[in-house]
């Protein structure tokens, strides 16, 4: 029903049944659940293996989405034989990455692996490849049906659309729900030195997503220049929303109490449920990332009383560049992107995508229009430094960067919160590390602002 409420997902749940691959992708399920019935090995035209039994062992190891390194040293071999059995089991399969090679496998029946595990382990890989379930429908054109029949199989097959719908439902109910645990956010501001001035916000705060402070021209819509907004998740849900934009203005330090707060619409396309960014464009509307299902970017008016739908975005995190265009890093099916939003004409053009393997968590722009973005690998992030088009420039990091939110004050410096190191990484606009700023174990941070004055705003969780 709420699939069916929402036009850019009315389609989905018909789809659902096409997505399952017509029976092939249950036949492969079943396979895992009745290790009896494997797929014969197949080979090539002159009746001989595809595959060795060392390039057989080397895939295993890949199935468990492992480095060349880490293969080398489980099988006692170096790291460059790793690679060129790889390069010749790519040949041999005419695929060019791990996963592709490790499901051409199991369908050629090579690897006694359970396809169910598999699947599950690739769709959380750090790989990312999204053609795996794909690939291995591809090789099942003549598996041999299920047992009882097409009957059985159109009956398994819609068992497997309710499990499908059911996790679905797990997943949007648990963000649906504030979490029972004991969650404290709290709301940092730090001098140019980088000494905590003053903490606030555990009376009210659950979950502190994003900060933002509010420029001159914010007062058009309602919002006090000069003033803090912050994001709170995790809250009980009200109608279809499960979180909150608080604000803090006139030195919150003398109470530590939001004036005030407001939250998304009453429907699903704008309402509010996990806002991880916050951002003023130039014109001074709000905008905030409206969590999952509703996949949007919302703008707020009259001083919060109003929202309306933006964009549709997923996983996204936004800055405002110099011209007054929404840059948003964001992940679409094929992967991570940096996006530019016409907030005039409404034109969406992508200027820059991830290479398989890396994804974007946040995004920040400098005055002159240059882009910086926190991308990740394998669990290592790194600042990537684009040009206003979207060309690489250059990349620095420094230990802790995984998951670091961005910004950039008036003088061009980069400020990276970084929640695994718990401080604050101040880098010069030429990408070298200045120094650190501490929390002092106030917080984990998640998001990072920096005010008129160059004060600096830093949102997270209380430890």
């Amino acid at each position: 029903m709420r699939l069916a409420e929402e036009p850019q997902r009315a389609g989905l749940a018909a789809s659902l049944c096409d997505a399952l691959g017509d029976g092939q992708a249950l036949a492969l399920m079943f396979g895992g659940f009745f290790p009896a019935r494997k797929p014969p090995i197949h080979l090539d035209a002159d009746g001989r293996a595809l595959l060795t039994r060392r390039q057989v062992e080397i895939l295993r190891e890949a199935s468990r989405d492992l480095t060349h390194a880490e293969i080398a040293e489980n099988l006692g071999v170096s790291p460059r034989t790793v690679s060129t059995h790889l390069e010749r089991i790519y040949r041999r399969l005419g695929v060019s990455k791990p996963m592709q090679a490790v499901a051409h496998a199991i369908a050629l029946g090579y690897l006694d692996l359970n396809a169910v595990r598999f699947v599950q382990t690739t769709s959380g890989s750090s790989l990312r490849d999204h053609s795996t379930l794909h690939v291995m429908l591809s090789k099942l054109e003549n598996v041999e049906e299920v047992a009882g029949g097409r009957p059985l199989r159109r009956l398994a097959q819609f068992g497997v659309l309710l499990a499908v719908c059911s996790a679905a439902a797990s997943i949007i109910l648990r963000g649906d729900v504030a979490s029972d645990a004991a969650m404290v956010g709290v709301v940092c501001r730090l001098d140019r030195d980088g000494r905590v001035r003053e903490a606030f916000g555990g009376d009210r705060l659950r979950a502190a997503r994003a900060v933002a402070v509010a420029p001159a021209a914010a007062e058009r819509h309602g919002f006090v220049p000069g003033a803090l907004y912050v994001a709170n998740a995790a809250l009980a849900q009200h109608g279809l929303n499960t979180a909150e934009i608080l604000e803090y203005r006139d030195g919150p330090a003398r109470d530590g109490r939001a004036c005030r707060a407001f939250t998304g619409g009453r429907e699903i396309a704008t309402r509010l449920a996990d806002p991880t960014s916050l951002a003023f464009d130039t014109d001074g509307r709000l905008l905030a990332t409206s969590g999952p299902l509703t996949d949007g970017i919302l703008a707020f008016t009259d001083g919060g009383a109003r929202v309306a739908r933006l964009a549709t975005a997923r996983d996204a995190r936004l800055a405002v560049g110099p011209t007054g265009a929404l840059i948003v890093a964001c992940r679409e099916p094929s992967g991570s992107v940096i996006q530019s939003h016409d907030l005039y004409d409404g034109q969406v053009y992508t200027i820059a995508r991830a290479e398989h393997g890396v994804s974007y968590c946040d995004v920040a722009t400098r005055s002159d229009g240059g882009i910086y973005v926190v991308r990740v690998r394998r669990g290592r992030g790194a600042i990537e430094e684009l040009a206003a088009s979207g060309e690489p420039m250059r990349l620095f990091t420094a230990p802790g960067m995984r998951d670091a939110a961005v910004a950039v004050d008036r003088t061009g410096r980069i400020l990276a919160t970084c929640p695994a190191s718990g401080d604050v990484k101040v880098f010069a606009p030429d990408g070298r590390l200045e120094r650190r700023l501490p929390l002092d174990g106030v917080l984990a941070p998640t998001s990072i602002a920096v005010g008129p004055d160059d004060s600096i705003w830093v949102c997270g969780q209380a430890e």
